[in-house]
């Protein structure tokens, strides 16, 4: 948490508030951190990995008159797909979800840590900063059940002053960007499979709303961003695509927008010289 953590928002809000259930959660939780869960008015607490039995546990103690029903229903995963450091059916297992969402997660992973590299190498060694990154990736790859990373960041974590860092944050690069590869490669094409637009005032309008979404910070789907990309592969520069997609993928919504004003310009110059 940005601003303050979570015993420092637990205290704001019992000020005023001493009814509503808290619940800490976090990748590691000491004996003394236990101490000051109770003393500050929390109800209790999950570690990460999350073990979803517990969570069952925990809201059906404070959703009162509710009983949380485990509907998980036989899943068919296609045997034929193998992803490096990943087990599908074991994620399917852990998590109980559908094997689309599954695959969904697993993008999401690969997008997030997909410039890992320069992602770590900007900070620190020694910083907070790279402490709470190994922090945050311990708990993704626990969560997603990815043991080797997990195995690794947790390592990390616990020995961030003692170990050789260097070493072992370059094992971390490696073991993720091979993860990240066999992930585009095997799932990618069975869940982006986007339309294309030929018409180009249905395509200018369809960038319209998105520049209009950046502006009022309204939530995107990356189909939308594929959409265009997929509609203007083989008419306009690929490097104005790639950009594109890139600066969604990082989150970069103001290069995404500019980008957008490009595709514009090139779509409405090519329209304007077919008209003439």
């Amino acid at each position: 948490m940005p601003i303050m953590d979570g015993f420092e928002a637990t205290k704001s809000i019992r000020i005023n508030d001493k009814k509503t259930p808290i619940i800490a959660l976090s990748a590691t939780i000491k004996e003394k951190d236990k101490d000051l869960i109770s003393k500050i008015g929390m109800n209790g607490y999950l570690v990460k990995p999350i073990n979803y039995k517990e969570v069952e546990k925990i809201l059906s103690k404070y959703l009162l008159n509710k009983k949380i029903v485990n509907d998980t229903k036989k899943i068919n995963v296609k045997n034929d797909i193998f992803l490096e450091g990943i087990d599908i059916n074991k994620i399917i297992s852990f998590l109980g979800i559908e094997e689309e969402v599954i695959f969904k997660m697993l993008l999401n992973f690969s997008k997030t840590y997909v410039d890992i590299e320069n992602d770590i190498k900007n900070l620190d060694i020694d910083s907070n900063e790279l402490s709470s990154y190994i922090h945050k990736l311990r708990g993704v790859s626990g969560n997603l059940q990815i043991d080797d990373i997990y195995n690794l960041s947790s390592y990390i974590e616990e020995n961030f002053m003692t170990c050789d860092k260097k070493v072992k944050i370059d094992e971390l690069i490696f073991k993720i960007q091979k993860i990240i590869k066999s992930i585009n490669i095997n799932i990618l094409p069975l869940v982006e499979k986007n339309k294309i637009i030929e018409d180009d005032d249905e395509l200018l309008k369809l960038i319209n709303l998105l520049i209009y979404d950046i502006e009022n910070y309204n939530f995107i789907k990356r189909d939308r961003i594929l959409d265009i990309y997929n509609s203007l592969e083989k008419r306009i520069e690929i490097s104005f695509l790639n950009e594109m997609i890139e600066s969604f993928d990082k989150y970069d919504y103001k290069s995404l927008q500019n980008i957008l004003e490009k595709i514009k310009r090139v779509i409405n110059e090519k329209k304007h010289n077919i008209n003439y």
